[in-house]
Formats: C-alpha cells, structure tokens, sequence
C-alpha cells in the first residue's frame, strides 16, 4: 500500500471547499485558531491520496477499503470528498493540537466555524472512531 493514500484523517476537521482564492486566507486564519497540519488536497493528486476504492494503491489498500465500506459509512464519506475533487472543489484538513478532550471539544468547534466563516461546508470532526457531523451555531 502506497504511503500517500489517505487511510483515515484522525483527530482532524473536514470539509469542502469551493473557493480557491479562499486558500490562503483560510490557512492563515485556522493557523490563528490553533489548527495543525492544515492540508489541502485538490485535483488529480487529492483524487489519488482518497483513493475511496483502493485502485490505485494495490489490493492491500483495496481490502482496507472494503472493510471500511462494511463496518461504517468512511468508505461513502471518502466518495463524497472524492468526488467533490473531481468537480473541481478542495477538501481541506485541519488536525487538533489540544490533548484533554474539553479541550479537544473547543478546538474542534472553533476551527470548524473559522472553516465555515471561510466558505467550507460538509464540516466534519474525524475522531479516533467516530466522524461527526460539526452543527455549528452562527
């Protein structure tokens, strides 16, 4: 399995973006809010780091991505960002620093309303064994 295959965004903020003028203004302002690791995946190479089926990266990867398919919905999450790729969107990733998870819980609602301040949507928390959907108040 190819080391550049996203395997699963742990401990990170997820979204869509759709503005590419929107990129560094965003980096900037999630850098203030404490984000680490802020990556954004665009065009071929973000379709090729997804990879929701395993294709690409050999039948190791594409195991892995049957079992994600059926033990939850990672795998359906994965071809929702995937194909936002393809229409030309951005996903973007924001990792947490914090450590406690009150902490944790603050963070994560913070850098996902700076996302949302900056055009992301389909903002989701991608935690250890969960992914929740971030409602964030206005």
């Amino acid at each position: 399995m190819s080391e550049d295959m996203l395997v699963y965004p742990t401990e990170k903020v997820v979204g869509v973006l759709d503005d590419h003028g929107a990129v560094d203004e965003l980096r900037s302002a999630l850098a203030e809010a404490g984000a680490s690791e802020v990556e954004v995946l665009s065009g071929d190479s973000g379709e090729e780091q997804l990879d929701p089926k395993g294709d690409d990266h050999g039948p190791l990867a594409k195991a892995m991505r049957t079992v994600q398919k059926a033990l939850g919905d990672e795998a359906e999450r994965l071809e929702n960002l995937n194909d936002e790729l393809e229409r030309g969107n951005l996903v973007v990733q924001a990792g947490l620093s914090a450590g406690d998870d009150d902490a944790r819980e603050q963070e994560k609602r913070r850098i996902g309303k700076v996302m949302r301040q900056h055009g992301v949507r389909s903002i989701a928390f991608y935690g250890k064994n969960q992914i929740e959907e971030l409602t964030l108040d206005a």
